[in-house]
Formats: structure tokens, C-alpha cells, sequence
């Protein structure tokens, strides 16, 4: 293990506690438990009800610092401004207004957050600020420009939306502030990397660095496999991109042939509607169970009782993207499931076909049957795969591995 010293890392996202960014939490938390300070910053607040258990047990929220916005009429933003600067006035300098009032005359820093670059001292009390996705990192980086963060090290991890090669032109303006404000990039997988590469032309070095996983956490359980019903289980947005309809569509095909089996489909999103209309029109509404969201707890519960994991990705046609990493897919191979998962973006680094799970060709429906009926019919295949599942990930990408590279490349930023 990395030598553990007293580091004090920042972290700025764009909204937390986010209920699809378990993994956030989780480096978080792996972070702490090695004596790190952590701060995290957070531009907007989110207002999704649901809340990870583990943000509330490591109490993240107390170490959560947001942007503030004025609301309302003039008059409203007006008051509220002035009462906040008045409340944050010991941060204040004259130095420091008067760079941070040059940088935005000059454009290089966004007036909407003018009060918080004023205010948040905690920006100065750090020794990284890492950031996570490559139009957050943008902002840091123009804070470093601006001096505002001038002893700070900058770290940005990119993740996926922050590489779609529709926005090619774009990202390769934005991002080239990260040659002279930067000290490392952070992609999740060898697909990434490659994008990032096409996009990014500079000295500054690229580590691959996947998402962990809390292995102990998505320890399997055996318990169902005394019942002969076949629990399948999706887990994603429903949206294009994680094929919700397309899962719909397999699994009508796999009832016809095992009307013993069932569906559980974790998520929500944009196409809900669609997906349940479907579920309704092809007859399988006693045969699918559609949970919604769910925390990482209720997602593991259902993993842990389920066979096979399913992942029908596609590539989005708009956006021209996949899934960098495919963090639940590791998740399901943690909690024992064999995988059957789209072979798109960065998703074959993150299993190993033919031994924990299957790799099938994009929007090959009767290729994903056909495997998922083989794996149905042959009880000893999918506990041999369950092993292998959980072997791969726990080696691979559990958290506290993980958290140790980054531990290494924090020591290496810093100089240590």
C-alpha cells in the first residue's frame, strides 16, 4: 500500500449526492478510511429524494461545500448577494477581487460563479483539486489560470459524457487549457483512452484508472439458487443508451421458451413510458418487475438473488458514444452473476468473455437468447462463471486496489 499521508484532496462535481454516481461515494469513502481530508465541492445541489446509505453513514453531506446562486427578481439576487458576500467577508481580500474581476472582463472565468471563487476559502486549503468530467476540470483549470488556486494541483477524470465524438470540434478547443493547468488525466478504461487521445493533443499524461467496486459490499449470496425460477436483472437509465427496450424485447423471446422466468428491471428515465407500454402490449406485465431507482443496497439485494445479468447496450446514434466502463457491470460480476453484456465503448474491459459472461454483437436481440437460453439450460456453466465473476472483479476492480493506484498518483502529482 501507498505511504498514507495527512493529503488534503479536494473534489469538484457537478452535482452531489448523485444516485447514479455510486462510485463517487465510494472513492470517496476509500479515501477517508486512509486518513485523506476530503472536501467536496459541488456546483449545483441535486434534489433527487434518494440518497446512497453510505453517503449518509460517512455523513458526505458535512464535507459538501455548494456554489451559491441568487434567486428571484433583481431586487432578491441583489439582497441575497450582498448578505452573502457581507457573511463571507473574512474570505474576502482585494487581491483577490481584483483577479477574479480581470479574469472575467477577460472571459476566462464564467460570471455565474463570481461569488463563489470570492467565498469558498476551502479552495485554498487544498493540496489537489480533482475533478470529475472533462467540462468540470475545464472550470478548475481556469480558476488555476486566473491564480485564484495557484499552489493547487489539478486532476480530472474523464467518465464518458465527457468524450462524445459528436462534440469533437468543441472538446478539442475547451480542453487544451489542461496542457498549462493540469498535472494528470484520469480515463476508466483502454476504450477511453483512445478518445481521449483523438481529442487531447499534449504532454500532460493520461493513467487508466477504472471506477472500483466495493467487493464486500456486493458479496453474493446462494440462497436462490434452491428455487427453480430464472431471476434475469437489468440495471441502467432507460434511455437509448443502456437499451431498456431492447431488454424488454429479449426477455419476450427467453419467456416464450422458460415461462419459469423473470424479469427485474432497476432504473428509470426518458423512456419509462415506452418500456412499460411494451411490457404491456407483448403480455409480460406478471413476469417483469420494474423497481424504479434504487440505492446501491437495493441494487445489491437484487443482484445477490438473481442468475444472469443482462446489458444490451448501444451505441447512441446522436451522440456517437457508449459506456466507457460499464461500472454495473462490474458490480453484477461482484455480487456472482454471469454477464451478457453488448460488446460496445469500453464494456470487454471490464469482464472476460467466455469465462465471466459473454460478449454479443450490438443489437444482436437472437444472439443475446440464444446465449442467455444456454446459460438457462446449463445450471453448472452459470455457477462456474459466478465464480470466475467474482474472482475477475475482486482482483481487479475492488475499491481499496483501486484506491490505492490513486493513492500512488497522488503521491506522484505532489511529488512524494
Amino acid at each position: 500500500m501507498p505511504e498514507i499521508t495527512r493529503m488534503r484532496i479536494g473534489i469538484l462535481v457537478e452535482s452531489f449526492p448523485n444516485i447514479s454516481e455510486a462510485w463517487l461515494s465510494n472513492q470517496i469513502i476509500e479515501l477517508l478510511k486512509r486518513g485523506v481530508d476530503v472536501q467536496i465541492f459541488s456546483i449545483y445541489r441535486n434534489r433527487e429524494e434518494l440518497v446512497h446509505e453510505q453517503v449518509q453513514v460517512w455523513k458526505l453531506l458535512e464535507k459538501t461545500h455548494y456554489f451559491f446562486y441568487p434567486s428571484g427578481n433583481i431586487f432578491k439576487k441583489t439582497f441575497s448577494t450582498i448578505l452573502h458576500l457581507f457573511r463571507s467577508k473574512r474570505h474576502l481580500g482585494f487581491n483577490k477581487f481584483v483577479r477574479v474581476v480581470r479574469s472575467i472582463g477577460q472571459s476566462s472565468l464564467e460570471p455565474l460563479f463570481l461569488y463563489n471563487y470570492l467565498t469558498i476559502s476551502k479552495f485554498l486549503e487544498i493540496d489537489i483539486l480533482h475533478a470529475h468530467f472533462g467540462e468540470i476540470g475545464v472550470i478548475a483549470s481556469k480558476m488555476k489560470s486566473a491564480g485564484l488556486i495557484p499552489d493547487t494541483k489539478l486532476i480530472v477524470s474523464f467518465h464518458g459524457h465527457d468524450l462524445f465524438p459528436y462534440k469533437k470540434r468543441y472538446y478539442k478547443e475547451i480542453y487544451q487549457i489542461f496542457n498549462s493547468t493540469v498535472s494528470c488525466l484520469l480515463v476508466n478504461s483502454l476504450y477511453s483512452r483512445e478518445l481521449l487521445l483523438d481529442l487531447f493533443k499534449g504532454e500532460v499524461p493520461i493513467s487508466v484508472l477504472p471506477l472500483g467496486i466495493d467487493t464486500d459490499f456486493f458479496n453474493p449470496s446462494f440462497e436462490h439458487l434452491k428455487t427453480r425460477e430464472i431471476r434475469i436483472v437489468f440495471v441502467g437509465r432507460f434511455v437509448y443508451l443502456k437499451g431498456a427496450i431492447s431488454m424488454v424485447d429479449i426477455f419476450d423471446r427467453i419467456h416464450e421458451r422458460y415461462p419459469e422466468a423473470r424479469l427485474i428491471m432497476i432504473g428509470d428515465g426518458e423512456e419509462q413510458s415506452s418500456v412499460v407500454n411494451t411490457i404491456g402490449e407483448l403480455m409480460l406485465k406478471h413476469v417483469v418487475e420494474l423497481k424504479g431507482a434504487m440505492t446501491q443496497g437495493g441494487v445489491r439485494d437484487v443482484m445477490i438473488s438473481s442468475d444472469i445479468f443482462i446489458f444490451p447496450g448501444r451505441t447512441d446514434i446522436v451522440f456517437q458514444g457508449a459506456d466507457t466502463q460499464g461500472v454495473v457491470v462490474q458490480e453484477a460480476q461482484a455480487a456472482g452473476l454471469p454477464v451478457v453484456c453488448a460488446d460496445i465503448g469500453g464494456i470487454r474491459y471490464g469482464m472476460i468473455d467466455g469465462q465471466t459472461g459473454f460478449l454479443i454483437p450490438e443489437n444482436d436481440i437472437e444472439k443475446f437468447v440464444e446465449v442467455i437460453s444456454h446459460l438457462i439450460e446449463n445450471p453448472s456453466l452459470r455457477m462456474k462463471m459466478s465464480e470466475a465473476a467474482r474472482e475477475y472483479v475482486v482482483e481487479n476492480f475492488d475499491a481499496n486496489l483501486i484506491c490505492d493506484r490513486l493513492m500512488e498518483i497522488y503521491n506522484t502529482v505532489l511529488g512524494k
